[in-house]
């Protein structure tokens, strides 16, 4: 599951997974990503933190609330850059199941490397 506000942006994300061997879906803010959850049932969340409807902070405390969403890994993928790493305690990204950061832009091997990581090679 893909939650990125930017059309273009998310649409080419979806294209680097496709073309690695996954498949996922996209959704353009956190409310229809949060209400589509259960329909999807996605293996991760590769997440957006700044969206204008609804953050990724508050999506990400909203998919936690949520039973699907409980355990849910997360990825980040953020205009904020690696930088960002070390502005997340390890202990809390661990415990909110945040499995890493990603900076946009993002390479295709960044990005099939990171996912493989958390979920495995494509089924």
């Amino acid at each position: 599951m893909v939650v990125e506000d930017d059309e273009r942006f998310r649409a080419a994300v979806l294209d680097m997974l496709a073309e690695g061997g996954y498949s996922a879906v996209g959704f353009a803010d956190g409310y229809e990503a949060l209400a589509r959850l259960s329909a999807t049932q996605p293996a991760l969340v590769i997440l957006d933190l700044v969206m204008p409807s609804m953050d990724g902070a508050d999506f990400l405390a909203r998919l936690r609330a949520t039973p699907r969403g409980a355990t849910l890994p997360v990825l980040i993928l953020s205009g904020l850059g690696e930088g960002l790493l070390g502005a997340i305690d390890p202990a809390a990204a661990d415990d909110e199941g945040i499995r890493g950061v990603v900076a946009k832009p993002v390479r295709y091997e960044d990005l099939i490397a990171r996912v493989e990581d958390i979920i495995g090679p494509p089924r």
